[in-house]
């Protein structure tokens, strides 16, 4: 599936992906593919991005929505995107 996210400066990444996850209103949604149309809001916190089933990027986003059509998520953004590094113990303690 093609991924793409966009704020209002722009462009801010292209990829491909087997499944997304995403923060929606209502709780998170992952998407692997999507033949229907899928339009929602989205909240603050964290879309997953996978790839052979393993998170390969996380980013925070603060809200935005997402179109979901023919095996293309976009996303548009408010705000920054922000990449999220790995988590170690050294970073908690």
């Amino acid at each position: 599936m093609n991924l793409t996210i966009y704020s209002q400066e722009g462009l801010k990444l292209q990829t491909t992906t087997d499944l997304v996850v995403i923060p929606g209103l209502n709780g998170d949604i992952g998407i692997e593919s999507s033949e229907r149309v899928l339009v929602y809001l989205l909240k603050a916190g964290v879309i997953y991005i996978f790839e052979n089933s393993k998170v390969k990027d996380r980013y925070f986003i603060y809200s935005g929505q997402f179109l979901a059509k023919d095996n293309k998520l976009t996303i548009t953004i408010e705000g920054d995107l922000k990449k999220i590094k790995k988590i170690t113990q050294n970073d908690i303690n």
